[in-house]
């Protein structure tokens, strides 16, 4: 464990920049609230008196001291630190002070405090249009890209589909048939089949702990094809901004939760070989309005265009039924979220702005720059 606030020493940055790296304390709120607003996507101030709590992670600040005058944050971030992982997020420098090497000094300081917390890599996503913090993490110091990520928010309309087919919709269509084929491929597929059409989910069930290992099986078969990317990372149940490691044991809780949902090569075919699986969290409560509207998160949606169908359509069936979920949000590996046309009519999702992010990592066993 790091040391509570008041005995993490502060540390001074390389390069003779007049810099003091420290654990943020209550008594940095209004400052660092004031640089978090210079930036578009403003959510810090809605965690922040939960990270400034943080102590196995950490809210961090950046105090450039110079002439003798007393320190002025410049700069603010935070590590979200579980298990043997941390993640940094909510980079933000004052303008004043982009370009002289304090986001470079404060990231460097934040590695080595979660390496000495234990954590064997470090993760971060920033937005593909980010090209300085491109250049900081991919390039300087040396992050590995893992692909990318992309978040829908706000997608109230829960009908994926312009029509519902029955289990015996279509049985015959012939093979190649499908929004994954060619636009001429499939002249004879029955009236109502093609991406607008919503498969039958009677191929899903919710899963139980009994299905794990045969999904985990189905995932790994899916990694080892290079069919998921980035690979080994989801969303988490609560929150489906941030990411985390995919173990078999997190997708044994979320079995034991009631998130599973499997489908299988035949419907209602229980013994068939699994061929897709879902994520998905539901709140019928607001967790920011009060008496507002439920909210739900799918975080995970794998398999091929059937099975991607079968599943979108079960887990909206679900989030009907609960008749208090106001709001969707998805969190999905960028090659799942490019699965999402060829099954859902056209404009689907129509929600907020997707966020599109890239994925980087770093192994805390590499040296660090210096």
């Amino acid at each position: 464990m790091l040391p509570e606030s008041d005995t993490l020493p502060p540390m001074t940055a390389p390069a003779g920049l007049p810099l003091t790296m420290r654990r943020a304390t209550p008594a940095d709120r209004d400052a660092v609230l004031a640089i978090s607003a210079h930036y578009e996507n403003n959510w810090l101030p809605y965690v922040i008196d939960g990270v400034l709590r943080d102590r196995r992670g950490g809210l961090y600040v950046a105090e450039w001291r110079e002439d003798d005058r007393p320190g002025r944050v410049v700069a603010v971030a935070h590590a979200a630190v579980k298990g043997d992982e941390a993640w940094l997020e909510a980079m933000r420098v004052d303008p004043g002070f982009v370009g002289r090497g304090v986001a470079t000094a404060l990231t460097v300081w934040m590695m080595e405090r979660c390496r000495e917390n234990g954590c064997r890599w470090v993760g971060l996503a920033t937005e593909v249009t980010n090209a300085p913090v491109h250049r900081l993490i991919g390039g300087r110091l040396g992050f590995r890209e893992m692909g990318r990520w992309v978040w829908f928010d706000d997608i109230s309309d829960f009908e994926a589909f312009s029509t519902e087919l029955g289990p015996d919709a279509a049985p015959d269509a012939p093979p190649g048939a499908g929004p994954d084929a060619a636009p001429d491929a499939a002249p004879d597929a029955p009236p109502g089949a093609g991406p607008d059409a919503a498969p039958d989910a009677a191929r899903v069930s919710r899963g139980s702990p009994e299905d794990v290992p045969e999904v985990w099986d189905f995932l790994n078969g899916r990694k080892a094809a290079g069919l998921v990317r980035p690979e080994g990372l989801v969303g988490q149940a609560v929150s489906p901004w941030r990411l985390e490691k995919l173990t078999r044991a997190r997708l044994s809780r979320h079995a034991r939760a009631g998130r599973l949902f499997v489908s299988r090569e035949r419907p209602g075919g229980a013994g068939t070989p699994v061929d897709g699986f879902a994520l998905l969290s539901l709140f019928p409560k607001s967790s920011f309005v009060p008496g507002g509207p439920g909210w739900a998160s799918l975080f995970y949606l794998e398999g091929d265009a059937p099975a991607t169908g079968a599943l979108l359509a079960a887990v909206l069936r679900e989030i009907r039924a609960c008749g208090r979920i106001g709001v969707l949000i998805l969190s999905l590996p960028g090659t799942q979220a490019k699965r999402l046309p060829a099954v859902t009519r056209s404009g689907w999702p129509p929600g907020g702005q997707a966020m599109e992010a890239v994925i980087y990592q770093k192994d805390l066993g590499e040296s660090l720059p210096e």
